[in-house]
């Protein structure tokens, strides 16, 4: 139960509280220094999630292989694949919603400084998050490519010990 506490984004919110003490003042008081840098941001995080389709794509792909998708629905792997995926999926809708949020909030209602700041921490803290996610997508690719290929040599090899017999005998 502990592993599906997402610690890391403690680290992204670390580092986002960071950033936000070093950045100007003018950031937060300012409406239209922030805009760009939200703008910005939404755009990053929209990148991210369009990109992580294509790897979610291959993943399905691999996964779904005929064989390959029968031998992890009976190890009880393809579950775990499946929901790795949502996870992923959801982490980075969540950064371009919070994003897209805080560019709305700030560009209708120019919050006050110290809500301002407050957006900005959550939206670095969300981005790093996704962009870990993302990376994690690519990694979980990679991994099924190399499982999928040691399963074809495997089901190859398996196949070419089978002695075949002549159909039409002597």
């Amino acid at each position: 139960m502990v592993r599906l506490i997402p610690w890391w984004i403690g680290l992204f919110l670390l580092a986002a509280l960071f950033i936000q003490r070093i950045v100007s003042v003018k950031f937060y008081s300012d409406a239209s220094v922030g805009i760009p840098i939200y703008a910005g941001i939404l755009t990053l995080n929209g990148l991210l999630l369009t990109l992580a389709w294509n790897a979610f794509a291959k993943i399905f792909e691999n996964i779904c292989a005929p064989k390959f998708s029968t031998y992890f629905r009976e190890t009880g792997v393809f579950k775990i694949y499946l929901y790795q995926i949502s996870y992923v999926q959801a982490a980075q809708i969540i950064a371009v919603v919070l994003s897209g949020a805080a560019l709305i909030a700030l560009a209708a209602a120019n919050p006050p400084a110290g809500l301002n700041e407050w957006l900005f921490i959550v939206v670095l803290a969300s981005t790093g998050y996704a962009l870990k996610e993302a990376v994690g997508a690519v990694t979980i690719l990679h991994d099924l490519i190399w499982y999928r290929s040691i399963f074809d040599a495997h089901q190859e090899q398996k196949n070419s010990k089978v002695t075949r017999l002549n159909a039409q005998g002597r």
